[in-house]
């Protein structure tokens, strides 16, 4: 196996760990700490702005391009972190809202609808070439989402409209597939200090976006938030580690192994947060045995998807070329035997 498929895999398992993790958080904070989605969305990506002063630290000692090269590239990373940074935004606030109405667990299983809408579009706007295992591998985890949205319907104290939970958590899913897309066509593969540039400037374009949009907001009292210690640290921590941390390494997988199998990989959040959710918040479909089945199958088909959309396309090419080799062999042998007779 490739080294760049080894690593961009290892920071995908990292990734989900800590995206995992930061979902835990992230209920904590809306259920127990009344915090709205939209402060914790907007709290966590202003950190993105801690890149700036590490990449131009970077590229000051450096030194590997001319003052007019990296001007260049800066409003090169500037206007790529314009266009992609609501989208990114967008897709961690309807993931965070989801969390809201819905438990951990279907979250995460149903987030993995995001290679279906990835592949789609990495299909038509990238290079990334189609197979037919490919689709089937995609169908196999899109089924599996279905059985899961359509098992978690009933709610509990904390989870009023698992519904609506589970459609915000697709919408997000499609957004990120957006973002992973358009991140793997528009920033260019080149070093750490440009891939901090760009995140920077992301931060810097939600700051000056979500800034005024927040303001608005709070004046109207669509959103309430109240400044404690706990929500406050909570939402740092979740910040450094989901916003800045992950983000950095999951784009650099992107850039690694491409943003299918980045995506679909992500669906190994899934087993942990059922095993996590089991033990200790019992959501609603595992109270009665129809509902966990179609769960545990919906996780299986997932599963399935997974590995069969992490099968390099070398692998199917070179498995159909050694069948028609066989067949041309097979083909010479008959005419042989044809030809003594």
């Amino acid at each position: 196996m490739p080294w760049k498929r080894v690593v961009g895999i290892a920071l995908i398992v990292c990734v989900s760990v800590i995206w995992l993790s930061s979902s835990f958080i992230v209920k904590d904070l809306e259920n127990n700490a009344a915090t709205s989605p939209f402060v914790i969305t907007y709290l966590a990506n202003a950190l993105f702005v801690l890149f700036l002063p590490l990449a131009y630290l970077q590229r000051y000692f450096c030194r590997k391009q001319t003052q007019s090269t990296a001007l260049q590239t800066d409003w090169q990373l500037l206007g790529s972190a314009a266009i992609i940074a609501p989208f990114l935004w967008m897709g961690q606030f309807t993931f965070n809202a989801s969390l809201e109405f819905t438990s951990v667990s279907s979250n995460t299983i149903l987030s993995s609808t995001g290679s279906l809408f990835t592949f789609i579009l990495a299909v038509i706007f990238t290079k990334e070439r189609f197979h037919w295992y490919k689709l089937f591998s995609l169908l196999a985890c899109c089924a599996g989402t279905v059985l899961v949205a359509l098992t978690d319907t009933d709610g509990n104290d904390h989870n009023e409209n698992p519904m609506l939970g589970n459609c915000l958590t697709v919408v997000s899913a499609m957004l990120y597939a957006c973002y992973a897309v358009m991140m793997s066509k528009w920033v260019p593969d080149s070093n750490f200090a440009d891939i901090f540039l760009f995140f920077g400037f992301m931060g810097v374009v939600n700051l000056i976006i979500f800034s005024f949009a927040g303001s608005v907001l709070i004046v109207f009292h669509f959103i309430k938030y109240q400044f404690t210690l706990y929500s406050t640290l909570m939402i740092l921590v979740k910040g450094v580690l989901d916003n800045v941390l992950s983000d950095v390494l999951w784009m650099k997988s992107v850039l690694l192994i491409g943003p299918t199998v980045s995506t679909v990989g992500l669906t190994l959040q899934w087993p942990i947060a059922i095993i996590i959710d089991a033990i200790f918040f019992r959501p609603p479909w595992m109270r009665t045995a129809e509902p966990t089945l179609f769960v545990v199958t919906g996780s299986f088909l997932i599963f399935v998807g997974f590995v069969g959309i992490n099968i390099p396309n070398e692998v199917f090419t070179n498995m159909m070329t050694y069948k028609r080799i066989s067949q041309v062999d097979d083909l010479s042998e008959e005419i042989k035997i044809m030809q003594k007779v």
